[in-house]
C-alpha cells in the first residue's frame, strides 16, 4: 500500500513551508525514484503521462480516471515523498468525484488536482484546428458541487482545483468559489499571469496557490506571489529525446557509444531499484545467504 495519510499530512506541511514546493513530473516509477534521490520533496504525475506512457494516446480525455489512478498509484507506491496526481475532471460530477477521492486516497496519493473543463474542452485540447473562443467549462454550480463531494469523501487527501476560465474576472470569481467549496489549493490556470495578479488572488481566496514552472514565473518569484506549489513537466520528452538519439546512432552505426555517455551511472541506477523489503524477504526465505 501507499502512504496516503503520511503523504497527505506531509504535503500539507510542505505547503506551509518557507519556500514553494516544487514537484517535478514523474512519468514512471524510476523517474519518481530519481526525483526523490535528487532531493525533491514532492512529485507530480500528469494525465499526459498516464495517456502517453500508459497507452500512447494524447492527453485529451481518452483515458478514464480509473486508468489515471492505476498509473499514478503504482508510481506513488514506489517513493517515500508525497505524490500529486492530476485527475482531469475527477469524473465531472459529484458522485464520481466522491468515489474517486476515496480511491485516490486509498492508493497512497497525497494530493489530487482536477479542473473545470467540460468533456468537449478536454477532447479538443490537443486538436490543432480547434475552434477559437473560450475554453468550454463546467457550470460554476456543477463544479462547486463536485468539489464539495470530493471534500466530503476524503480524510486527508489534499484537493487542488484548477480553473481554466480565460476571462480574468470569471477566473477570480471561480477561484474564490472553489476555495470556499473545499479546495485546499487553487490553481488559476486560465486567466492569471503576473505576480501581482497571483498576490491579489491569494488575498481574496485565502488559500495556497499553484502554478506550472515556466508558464508564469521563475521559482524565485513564486514566494512573493504567494504561490505555494508548482509542478514541472517535460521530463518524458527529454527522456524520449535521449532514446531517439540512441536509436538513430544505433541505426546508423550499429552501436550506441555516443548516446551511452549520457547514460545514468551504475551507482544511481542501483539506488533507484534497491528494495530493502525485497532484500529482507530474499534472506527470510533462504534465497540468498
Amino acid at each position: 500500500m501507499g502512504v496516503s495519510r503520511i503523504g497527505a499530512v506531509g504535503f500539507r506541511e510542505l505547503l506551509r513551508g518557507p519556500e514553494p514546493l516544487v514537484c517535478p513530473a514523474a512519468h514512471d516509477a524510476l523517474t519518481a525514484r530519481l526525483i526523490e534521490v535528487m532531493g525533491f520533496n514532492g512529485l507530480f504525475i500528469g494525465t499526459s503521462a498516464a495517456a502517453s506512457i500508459g497507452h500512447a494516446l494524447p492527453d485529451n480525455g481518452s483515458i478514464s480516471v480509473t486508468d489515471i489512478l492505476e498509473f499514478a498509484g503504482a508510481i506513488a507506491d514506489a517513493v517515500g515523498i508525497p505524490a500529486l496526481a492530476d485527475a482531469d475532471d475527477f469524473g465531472g460530477q459529484p458522485l464520481s468525484a466522491y468515489r474517486h477521492a476515496r480511491a485516490f486516497e486509498q492508493a497512497g496519493i497525497a494530493a489530487v488536482m482536477f479542473d473545470d473543463r467540460s468533456p468537449l474542452g478536454r477532447a479538443g485540447s490537443t486538436v490543432a484546428a480547434r475552434a477559437p473562443g473560450p475554453e468550454p467549462l463546467l457550470s460554476r454550480p456543477a463544479m462547486i458541487d463536485t468539489i464539495r463531494a470530493a471534500a466530503d469523501a476524503r480524510s486527508d487527501l489534499v484537493l487542488i482545483v484548477r480553473c481554466y476560465a480565460t476571462d480574468r474576472n470569471d477566473n477570480l470569481d471561480r477561484c474564490v468559489a472553489y476555495g470556499q467549496a473545499g479546495a485546499d489549493v487553487v490553481y488559476p490556470g486560465g486567466g492569471l499571469r503576473t505576480a501581482d495578479e497571483f498576490s491579489n488572488l491569494a488575498s481574496m481566496v485565502d488559500k495556497p496557490l499553484m502554478t506550472t514552472l515556466g508558464n508564469n514565473m521563475a521559482v524565485s518569484r513564486m514566494k512573493e506571489s504567494r504561490i505555494a506549489v508548482a509542478n514541472g513537466g517535460g521530463l518524458v520528452n527529454i527522456a524520449l529525446g535521449a532514446v531517439e538519439r540512441a536509436l538513430i546512432e544505433f541505426k546508423n552505426t550499429g552501436a550506441m557509444a555516443a548516446a551511452a555517455k549520457g547514460a545514468l551511472s551504475a551507482a544511481v541506477a542501483r539506488q533507484l531499484t534497491r528494495s530493502p523489503l525485497a532484500d529482507d524477504n530474499a534472506r527470510k526465505y533462504n534465497l540468498v545467504r
